[in-house]
This record gives structure tokens, C-alpha cells and sequence, in this order.
């Protein structure tokens, strides 16, 4: 079995949180679930979805 390079197993993103700024590290795995989670609860398009 071969791994993805690591640079596809994680991405940082800036989140605005009040004064400060807060950069998180999410693994492809949590934004999967987040896209998803955003498509069933919200109700958000899959493509539009997809294309983040």
C-alpha cells in the first residue's frame, strides 16, 4: 500500500475567531466529513460542496 504525500493528508486553514487569528490543521478525512455534514444538515448543494 502506498500513502498520499503528506501534503494532501493535511491542509491549514485561517479562521477569524474575535480578536485573534486561529490557524487550524484539518486531515483530508475531517474535511470529507465536514463537506458532508454541510451537504445533509444545511442542505448545501454537492457541487457547490465539491468545488471548495
Amino acid at each position: 500500500m502506498t500513502l498520499p504525500p503528506p501534503d494532501l493528508l493535511s491542509t491549514t486553514t485561517v479562521v477569524w475567531e474575535g480578536p485573534g487569528l486561529m490557524l487550524v490543521e484539518l486531515s483530508v478525512v475531517e474535511q470529507h466529513y465536514h463537506a458532508v455534514m454541510e451537504v445533509v444538515s444545511a442542505g448545501a448543494p454537492v457541487v457547490e460542496v465539491a468545488v471548495r
